[in-house]
């Protein structure tokens, strides 16, 4: 059926796409039927499954399904669904929390590496830190759903709080604050986009082709993570901070780091990003968000140019015994 020239050789043609996605292939799982006039077991429905996928990419090129299979790896090269759906990291998460369960990224430490995979469907900004910190540990971008309709960049935005809270909270909407930042002013769906970006592209360009090396819980609660993407003087390291307290971190680039609730810590030779409320000896009342890449190809330590984001927070950046400060985004020297 897909082989009929009113189907996938039809809309290749109409479209050009070099890209195609059919729904449900993947998600469904493997079917048998036990009528003698069309018997099927679940060895054939995968078989099909598995030619109608080598079909539909070597007509298009590009192929992927929705969720995710181990036997569909070697005949897609996206699975859609797998790191989220409705900005939740497991499907069913609050079930699997009343029975204290924890999610364990087993499918990234074998395949990371085999398949480029994305969440599905809509989910609330504002509830979304813990969400966004799921794909920093596992080194995956994110998807954007329910894009606000219309010229929704006109409507009004509400102003900053005045001043950071007396002590650290847990607060969901994080990724979604631009004060003093580069987004600042804003709309919340586009500060949302620009900060996630900054943080989860860089680090999937990294690590896209990396393995999952190390994934380790850093606390009883099993709140704290630490992954390690790759290996030697290239590996990636991340920690992120899941819990409602803050959790201190001895770092390679930022000396004694401490990461408050929802904060998190990225350090590779060439790119570092942190929510933190210490780093190379600054200590933040207001918690910043700092990338920090490379763009001369050396590492930070050496490096000439490192472009410098500001998403929020305190605008102080210690680089060697040098005090800048980013309101927004800058280009600076860590070369001796």
């Amino acid at each position: 059926m897909a082989k009929r020239p009113q189907n996938l050789p039809a809309v290749k043609k109409l479209t050009e796409a070099d890209s195609y996605f059919i729904d449900t292939t993947y998600a469904a799982g493997l079917q048998e039927c036990f009528d003698p006039q069309h018997p099927l077991t679940r060895a054939d429905d995968m078989k099909w499954k598995q030619a109608l996928s080598d079909y539909a990419r070597e007509l298009f090129g590009i192929f992927g399904s929705e969720d995710g299979r181990e036997w569909a790896i070697p005949h897609s090269d996206f699975f859609e669904g797998l790191t989220g759906v409705d900005g939740t990291y497991f499907h069913n998460l609050e079930q699997m929390k009343r029975v204290g369960g924890v999610s364990v990224p087993l499918f990234e430490i074998v395949y990371r590496d085999s398949i480029a995979l994305y969440g599905k469907y809509g989910f609330d900004i504002t509830k979304s830190a813990e969400y966004v910190l799921y794909h920093v540990s596992i080194g995956r971008p994110l998807n954007y759903h329910d894009i606000p309709a219309h010229l929704y960049w006109k409507e009004a935005v509400a102003a900053p709080p005045a001043s950071a809270p007396a002590q650290p909270t847990a607060d969901p909407a994080l990724f979604t604050r631009a004060d003093r930042g580069w987004a600042e002013g804003l709309h919340p769906f586009d500060r949302f986009v620009k900060n996630t970006y900054e943080i989860l592209s860089p680090l999937h360009e990294l690590t896209a082709q990396m393995q999952l090396n190390q994934h380790q819980f850093l606390t009883p609660d099993r709140k704290v993570q630490r992954s390690v993407f790759g290996e030697g003087a290239a590996r990636v390291e991340v920690i992120v901070n899941g819990s409602r307290k803050s959790f201190q971190h001895q770092s390679k680039t930022g000396g004694t780091v401490l990461l408050p609730p929802y904060g998190f810590l990225i350090e590779s030779p060439t790119f570092v990003a942190f929510h933190a409320l210490t780093w190379n000896g600054l200590t933040y009342s207001a918690a910043p968000l700092f990338t920090l890449r490379s763009l001369d190809g050396k590492p930070l330590a050496q490096s000439a140019n490192i472009r410098v984001f500001h998403g929020f927070g305190d605008a102080r950046l210690k680089l060697g015994p040098l005090t800048h400060t980013v309101e927004k985004e800058a280009v600076l020297s860590h070369a001796p």
